[in-house]
């Protein structure tokens, strides 16, 4: 009787399949609780996404790409999987190099100086509940951050532009936007009807009140050459209904200038980022107190040669910042005890009122000052 074959511990009966034992089933994984939203997105979080206490290369002041990661992007299969990028990296550094650059001028100066404080804000948040910065922003941070701007009174619009910010940063590294979630909606809803529709706290700088804001330049300005600068610069602002960041930004070969008009070219504002340009035209006033005709061949004949290219520049040669506008424009309201909240936009507001008292039609106000919407009707003050 031939000897029992001793029986492998892998074999089973091939009644019971193929010779192999089943492997053990994988353990089932905890499900987690619909009503645990931390959980569940601490489970969905980009782990690869470093903190912010440790300065990632992720964000950045300019908010443009990093220079190494238009190359790390992967390229996608027919079946949606990732490739892997076969293309030698030193063969891209100039086409990132432009890429990063083309991204960058996507956004206007103001918008960029706008999302960086909007940052900045969010990075004081999280460090004063000590709440580490990861990308995606789970949902609940996104919550907390727009429950701790209602407690602190923060206005809507302020809001909206915070979020706004956090939503390009996303966008612009094809990560996940939890900003556009229905919840975080539904809070900014929330908010914007706690807040309610809040009237425009600036008042109108008026024809009357220019010429006593003219008139009492040379007592507030310290030389009689920065008296006629300004003298010029709020009567063009005025006139011109122009935008601080508009007038201060003309330039020397932006003017065209007649002994009755005056014509200034804008090759840029807030509702022209492409530069397509547009061009004033200003007729001489009869009240030469604040004819722009008047005060720009003033000025010129003061204006030092061989200048910068601005037009509007102190006796050294420097420009004029937006605070110094500022400054002397309160500096000149106050010298004649004029109450009220004045702004450099006060300029814009005061002409659109002025020219809707004189029976200018709306159409014509809003093609004056380079309304592109309706907006212009929350300027006119009757």
């Amino acid at each position: 009787m031939p000897p029992k074959r001793k029986r492998n511990a892998t074999m089973i009966s091939p009644s019971r399949g193929r010779g192999f034992r089943k492997p053990p089933p994988a353990q089932r994984q905890k499900k987690p609780r619909q009503n645990d939203l931390v959980n569940i997105m601490e489970e969905t979080r980009d782990e690869g996404q470093p903190s912010f206490s440790q300065e990632p290369q992720e964000i950045r002041p300019t908010f443009g790409l990093p220079e190494d990661l238009v190359g790390q992007i992967q390229t996608v299969s027919a079946d949606s999987r990732p490739l892997a990028n076969t293309t030698a990296p030193e063969h891209l550094g100039h086409l990132r190099s432009e890429a990063n650059k083309l991204i960058q001028g996507s956004l206007s100066a103001n918008t960029n100086k706008a999302y960086t404080g909007a940052l900045s804000n969010f990075k004081k948040f999280l460090s004063h509940y000590g709440i580490v910065q990861i990308f995606p922003v789970p949902i609940d941070h996104l919550l907390h951050f727009i429950a701790h701007l209602s407690i602190a009174g923060t206005a809507y619009r302020t809001a909206i532009l915070y979020i706004s910010a956090l939503s390009y940063i996303h966008k612009i590294r094809g990560i996940q936007d939890n900003t556009q979630s229905f919840i975080v909606k539904k809070a900014l809803q929330g908010l914007h009807r706690s807040r309610g529709v809040t009237a425009d706290p600036r008042t109108p700088l008026t024809l009357s009140i220019l010429q006593l804001v003219v008139s009492a330049l040379p007592s507030v300005c310290r030389s009689p050459y920065e008296a006629v600068l300004f003298s010029t610069l709020f009567s063009c602002a005025y006139y011109g209904l122009l935008r601080v960041s508009e007038v201060l930004n003309i330039q020397k070969a932006h003017i065209s200038l007649s002994n009755f008009k005056v014509s200034i070219l804008i090759p840029r504002s807030k509702t022209d980022q492409f530069g397509n340009t547009t061009t004033l035209h200003i007729s001489k006033q009869p009240n030469s107190l604040t004819c722009p005709v008047h005060w720009i061949l003033k000025f010129l004949r003061l204006r030092p040669d061989n200048a910068p290219s601005f037009f509007f520049i102190h006796i050294d040669k420097k420009g004029v910042t937006r605070y110094q506008f500022n400054f002397l424009l309160q500096k000149a309201i106050q010298f004649h005890s004029i109450q009220g909240h004045f702004r450099p936009h006060s300029f814009r507001i005061g002409r659109a009122t002025d020219l809707a008292k004189q029976g200018v039609p709306d159409s014509e106000i809003k093609v004056l000052g380079r309304w592109d919407s309706k907006a212009f009707q929350n300027y006119i003050r009757l």
